[in-house]
């Protein structure tokens, strides 16, 4: 089994708008103005939503291996406070021996962080939020891989546990990190923004093909 673990970018927000294009009329013109409510993306039917699921990394990289999916928080979003609780809880999901890997994505490193006691530096809370994952599991002999959305995390992440870490590979380059706020256009082509004109910045479909070849290239190296 491979278990994933993330926020918005992991579950796929976004990728329901290809399916309702496709199949129920809908332009990017209402997929702009869809975005001006408040309106849950998981609320948009079941078909967009197995569409959102099918075409997601996590789903992709399962295929290829022909692995079990488990995702273990179901709804959109997530924070690394909330990733490190579930990997301290895991036995109460599924037993460590049926997981071949466990991927995580990791989140802006201050989400919710003003939930959680203070810390005295940045490395600090990057080494709170990866450490105990490490930790769990060394000791129950879990692989486990780490790709950042944030750069400064990313090369935290790269430096300090370099066989964890998952660089991300696109036209022949190395990223540490999918941020492409910081990174330039290059990235930025792996987002429904760029390539759509719209104000959502998580990935395009041919984005989670990216992610998804990058961590299987990973995979393959250890």
């Amino acid at each position: 089994m491979i278990i994933c673990l993330g926020d918005s970018f992991t579950w796929g927000q976004g990728l329901q708008y290809y399916y309702l294009i496709e199949n129920e009329s809908w332009t990017w013109d209402t997929c702009r103005e869809f975005l001006k409510t408040d309106y849950n993306f998981s609320k948009l039917g079941f078909r967009a939503d197995e569409y959102r699921r099918e075409k997601s990394f996590p789903y992709l990289i399962a295929e290829e291996l022909n692995l079990p999916l488990g995702l273990l928080k179901l709804e959109n979003g997530g924070d690394n406070f909330n990733i490190k609780y579930i990997v301290e809880n895991i036995h109460q999901f599924v037993s460590n021996t049926n997981i071949d890997y466990l991927v995580i994505q990791f989140s802006n490193p201050v989400r919710r962080s003003e939930d959680h006691p203070s810390f005295d530096s940045i490395e600090d809370l990057y080494y709170e939020q990866i450490e105990p994952i490490n930790v769990i599991c060394q000791h129950l002999n879990i692989k486990w891989l780490g790709i950042s959305w944030l750069d400064e995390f990313g090369k935290y992440l790269k430096n300090n546990y370099p066989k964890n870490h998952v660089p991300i590979l696109y036209k022949n380059k190395s990223w540490d990190s999918f941020d492409y706020m910081k990174l330039g256009d290059e990235l930025k082509e792996l987002t429904i923004q760029y390539t759509e004109n719209i104000d959502d910045g998580h990935f395009n479909l041919k984005g989670h093909e990216v992610i998804k070849n990058s961590i299987l290239t990973k995979i393959k190296s250890i």
